[in-house]
């Protein structure tokens, strides 16, 4: 009797690897969504008539059980993380189902600017910028996070700040 069972039991530890190897590969082969924007597609404006765009003044996120109303001026910064957008404020991170060209698109263009392809800065909560390694930056913000700018994201930034 226990030969028989030992030989069902191997039966099914098969079929289970099989299953989830099939599933593995299906996860694979789906395309997950990411926020795939070069540097050349930020400058490069969408098929969007961006002029009928009005800019957000809030952005509202949920949160477990909870809604949240973040107003565009507390905002630090955003990071993309795939499909995703982590917001940073001053004490508080929320995550937003959104792409970083959404919110380039719909927040105010004099107040935010993309220094890199990860991140999205709002110019009012930059304290400092500093050299880093070479000639590479790096943003100081009011919250006390540090993020690297990359070559045209610098050049965006002193565009944008006039320096």
């Amino acid at each position: 009797m226990f030969p028989l069972k030992a030989f069902v039991a191997f039966l099914i530890y098969l079929l289970l690897v099989q299953f989830f190897r099939v599933r593995l590969a299906e996860r694979e082969a789906s395309p997950q969504p990411v926020d795939e924007d070069t540097e050349e597609d930020l400058l490069k404006p969408d098929d969007i008539g961006t002029e009928e765009i009005q800019p957000l003044e809030r952005i509202v996120v949920r949160s477990g059980q909870k809604i949240n109303m973040i107003q565009v001026s507390e905002i630090v910064y955003f990071r993309a993380e795939g499909g995703y957008v982590r917001i940073f404020t001053d004490s508080v991170k929320f995550l937003k189902e959104e792409t970083m060209k959404y919110f380039q698109l719909h927040l105010p263009e004099k107040q935010f600017v993309r220094v890199h392809r990860s991140y999205l800065v709002n110019t009012v909560k930059i304290l400092r910028i500093e050299l880093y390694e070479k000639q590479n930056q790096l943003l100081t913000l009011s919250n006390g996070d540090k993020i690297k700018i990359s070559a045209s994201g610098y050049k965006r930034l002193r565009e944008k700040l006039g320096l």
